[in-house]
């Protein structure tokens, strides 16, 4: 499919996360500044006990970050985090617990509730898989959202699940009501229902042959007060064996795909597809959406998302197959004109090498230097990215390198709440900036 001329998605603007969260005015901050894929530094950490501080230092803003390591034992180094007005909601332990860092105390506790079943247990049994091997990590829960419709709380979470019968997985969305008492009861019985189940359920296999857990994306973003937007990604089936249909590119499949649900109904329409891992999504303040997916070697994306389009995966990509960086036989095998993005719709920005993009914010209420800037967490480059928008174009990005594998990033007013690998969690703030004068 030929990139689309149709507008870009716009289902609402600024006062998304103020509205839908109940967080205070200007909820998911912004970041202004541009430097062309330059590096940065921190600081030497000051050591207490459990946290370390230090100074992340960029172009048009210098930033105090705080981390708090292991704050529980978590035993998944994926996991995803969300906002409530009381904190950040981190889904983080494969066993189903739901973590809570309180803004009130500063502290981490878990909730008295489980989320759904993801049976990841019997994954590894049935398939005699060693549980210390971290790369099997089937089972993981990818996103959690709270919101309140009618007086009522409820809860999503989108995870992955494993059918024993089958031997097989699917991505699905958990649904339950909450008591007005969830997080201070000492205990909350919970009923889960799947409001959508997608389409094939995906072989589990060896490694190195059929889906081992990875590859599956699951993040989703409020939309507007009634509709959330979530993305699936294609459970690594690109179609490069017989083993591995092209599901994203299959009229029969719902891999690699970005949909909108609705809140009043749970009715699910799709928005895109052609997607490969899907791991950030965010809405900007003009409603525009956007998403950030990992690439195979190289070919990380940044789309611009609209209605109807087909991005190309796995036909297309700016990336390679996976080999060794001397081996001179770079291309991936589908894609008929190497490091091209012929015929489909194309990224906004794409990174070579591979910096494993893995989050995506809009700032808009955190400093007057980074708002209207989108903000990305990263993976293999243990950093966050800071991309300057001018309306639907990329102008630029700057690259802050902050030792960290950054698995999900959560804005509120001026402070970025980041997940880690490794069991950390990290906060930046700016710090104080001078003033611009005449002739300096």
């Amino acid at each position: 499919m030929k990139r689309m001329t149709g507008m870009a998605i716009g289902f609402c603007a600024a006062a998304i996360a103020a509205a839908y969260l109940g967080l205070p005015d200007g909820a998911p901050p912004d970041a202004g500044g541009i430097k062309h894929l330059g590096e940065t530094s921190g600081s030497a950490p000051e050591e207490t006990p459990g946290i370390q501080s230090t100074i992340i230092h960029s172009g048009l803003l210098n930033l105090d970050m705080v981390v708090h390591n292991k704050p529980f034992e978590w035993s998944n180094r994926a996991g995803k985090i969300a906002l409530i007005d009381e904190g950040v909601l981190i889904t983080k332990d494969l066993g189903g617990a739901l973590t809570l860092y309180d803004f009130q105390t500063e502290r981490f506790r878990v909730l008295p509730f489980a989320l759904p079943a993801s049976n990841h247990e019997q994954q590894l049994i049935q398939n005699d898989w060693p549980q210390q091997v971290e790369r099997y990590r089937g089972g993981r829960y990818s996103d959690v959202h709270f919101y309140r419709r009618n007086g009522k709380n409820h809860l999503l979470v989108n995870y992955t699940h494993y059918s024993a019968q089958q031997n097989c997985m699917t991505k699905r969305m958990g649904h339950t009501e909450l008591p007005d008492n969830w997080l201070s009861a000492d205990r909350v019985d919970v009923r889960w229902s799947d409001l959508f189940v997608s389409a094939p359920c995906v072989p589990v296999g060896e490694p190195g042959r059929r889906f081992i857990g990875n590859g599956d994306g699951g993040v989703l973003v409020a939309d507007c007060a009634d509709h959330v937007v979530f993305a699936i990604g294609d459970f690594g089936q690109d179609g490069r064996s017989e083993q591995t249909p092209r599901l994203a590119q299959s009229p029969d499949a719902t891999l690699g795909r970005i949909f909108r649900m609705s809140l009043s109904d749970f009715s699910v329409e799709m928005l895109s597809m052609g997607h490969r891992n899907p791991q950030g999504l965010a809405f900007d303040d003009a409603g525009r959406l956007w998403e950030v997916e990992h690439g195979p070697m190289g070919g990380d994306e940044l789309n611009l998302i609209e209605r109807g389009a087909n991005y190309g995966w796995p036909l297309v990509t700016y990336g390679v197959d996976y080999s060794d960086p001397a081996n001179d036989a770079k291309a991936w095998p589908l894609n008929p004109d190497t490091g091209r993005h012929t015929g489909f719709h194309k990224p906004a920005f794409h990174w070579i090498p591979s910096i494993a993009t893995h989050a995506l914010v809009y700032l808009d209420t955190f400093h007057e230097r980074w708002n209207g800037d989108l903000l990305v967490g990263t993976l293999a480059a243990q950093s966050i990215v800071r991309v300057r928008l001018d309306g639907d174009r990329v102008l630029g990005v700057e690259i802050m390198p902050i030792g960290q594998r950054v698995r999900d990033i959560a804005v509120s007013g001026n402070r970025i709440y980041m997940l880690f690998d490794e069991n950390g969690f990290g906060i930046l703030s700016p710090r104080a900036t001078g003033t611009n004068k005449a002739g300096d």
